[in-house]
């Protein structure tokens, strides 16, 4: 990972951990090096983390990757001037799918173990379920990160998918989406459904056009540090 830690004050900072995309099969950290070095001007501790790459490792190698990342980050906590309670997660893409689930994944207290307190997903992939089988998501097919088709592991599908472990202790979650993007709007629409059952505060942000996850960035970028500085600190 990635450190970028404030130039001014002591501490300690809230934290927010950055999960770049590229279909689960390509991207690395320095993608998001940019962003994390931003939120470090503006008083947060910005990480952006690798994770195992497929298909040489499938699903849930990924999420392991993620939560170990957030695990290093609370231990490590002083060294880096981080307030460990305060902790969030932002990433596009697939990364917004592995930033949700991150934040979906378990129950109890946002402000430790392997919980986040605020998450920001673009173009997130919420179900796998109600994806099209033939969908594509930054050219990866869904079935090659999870490494098995629908119909041989669909226990598998189901469990990669944020919507399907939405709970009322999930933390706030921010969502942006393309209105005509690769990613079905239904996604983010369903995810926001399942959010409102279990009163997880949440806000959606559309973008008219096609971009996708990053390329639409400069667009959401103010609505999603106000976000973050609102609810991370």
């Amino acid at each position: 990972m990635d450190v970028y830690v404030p130039g001014t004050g002591t501490g300690p900072f809230p934290a927010l951990l950055f999960i770049h995309g590229g279909g689960w099969t390509k991207g690395d950290k320095s993608w998001f090096d940019g962003d994390a070095g931003k939120v470090a001007k503006l008083g947060m501790v910005g990480i952006a983390v690798n994770y195992r790459l497929a298909p040489a490792a499938v699903y849930p190698a990924q999420l392991d990757d993620v939560r170990a990342a957030l695990a290093y980050v609370r231990a490590h906590a002083s060294r880096y001037k981080i307030d460990p309670t305060r902790v969030g997660a932002l990433g596009s893409s697939a990364g917004g799918h592995l930033a949700a689930l991150l934040a979906t994944y378990g129950t109890g207290s946002k402000s430790s173990g392997s919980r986040i307190a605020v998450v920001a997903a673009r173009s997130g992939i919420y179900d796998f379920m109600t994806m099209p089988t033939y969908a594509l998501v930054d050219g990866t097919k869904v079935s090659t990160f999870l490494g098995c088709d629908v119909t041989a592991c669909p226990d598998k599908w189901v469990d990669a998918s944020p919507a399907a472990h939405v709970d009322p202790t999930d933390p706030l979650m921010y969502m942006a989406n393309g209105t005509a993007e690769s990613v079905p709007s239904q996604q983010p629409q369903d995810m926001a459904t399942e959010l409102g059952a279990e009163a997880v505060p949440y806000q959606l942000q559309w973008v008219a056009g096609s971009q996708h996850g990053s390329g639409y960035q400069s667009q959401v970028w103010a609505q999603t540090v106000t976000f973050l500085k609102t609810y991370l600190g």
